[in-house]
């Protein structure tokens, strides 16, 4: 079984979102700056220092260990980069697929897919859209030639 990496726009997905939460966090930070300087000094130091760590290390090695895998039987995912987790979900006990975008993955073509069963979900996030799709569709087409 191949285990196939997220496209690289993730990585995009990923680096948006970390910026998005910095520029928020920066705003209120400026706003307790009013009260203490030097308190919003030492909290945007650490927000930088940290986004730094996030746009540098952790999003590179998030994106080398998250790895899917779909063979006629299972669904396969690992994950993690400090806690590692593999999930399966054999596919004749999947009872729902879902396909949600959201404003950030619809820019680059993304979409994150869930495949429920009874107790337990497996989620792939930053898929292209066209592949989910295809997913979908070949998964529901051989759930029809089984009945």
């Amino acid at each position: 079984m191949i285990k196939k990496l997220l496209p690289p726009k993730a990585i995009a997905v990923w680096r948006l979102r970390c910026t998005s939460f910095v520029c928020i966090a920066s705003f209120i930070f400026g706003c307790i700056g009013v009260f203490n300087i030097s308190f919003c000094v030492v909290l945007l130091l650490i927000l930088f220092l940290s986004y730094m760590f996030v746009l540098l290390f952790y999003i590179p090695k998030r994106y080398s260990v998250q790895k899917y895998a779909i063979n006629n039987k299972k669904i396969y995912i690992e994950r993690g980069v400090y806690f590692k987790v593999n999930k399966s979900i054999p596919l004749n006990k999947i009872q729902c697929i879902e396909i949600k975008i959201s404003p950030d993955e619809k820019v680059w073509g993304l979409c994150t897919i869930i495949f429920s069963a009874a107790g337990t979900k497996i989620t792939i996030s930053q898929i292209q859209h066209s592949k989910a799709l295809q997913i979908k569709e070949n998964l529901f087409l051989e759930g029809k030639n089984e009945i």
